[in-house]
């Protein structure tokens, strides 16, 4: 990890509070993408039996909803952007 002072020897300034936060913003977002991601993953089985699917049929669905998801995510960062 770079340190702050590197950080300052090189371009002389301090990192302000709002790149922080974006940098925040950013990784509690990949966070629970992956989070979604493992749940969905977990799921399989009982998807597969509840409803009578074969294995490729739920991983369909289930690349669908992420990809739902993410254009979710991508309204979110347009509204941090917006606010930082």
């Amino acid at each position: 990890m770079v340190s702050v002072q590197f950080i300052l020897a090189i371009g002389g300034s301090k990192i302000s509070k709002k790149v922080y936060a974006a940098i925040l913003a950013t990784g509690l977002m990949s966070f629970s993408g992956v989070l979604v991601e493992m749940a969905m993953n977990v799921a399989f089985p009982t998807l597969m039996k509840q409803f009578g699917l074969a294995t490729n049929t739920v991983q369909w669905m289930t690349s669908i909803y992420l990809l739902a998801g993410h254009l979710r995510y991508r309204a979110a960062f347009r509204c941090f952007e917006k606010l930082f």
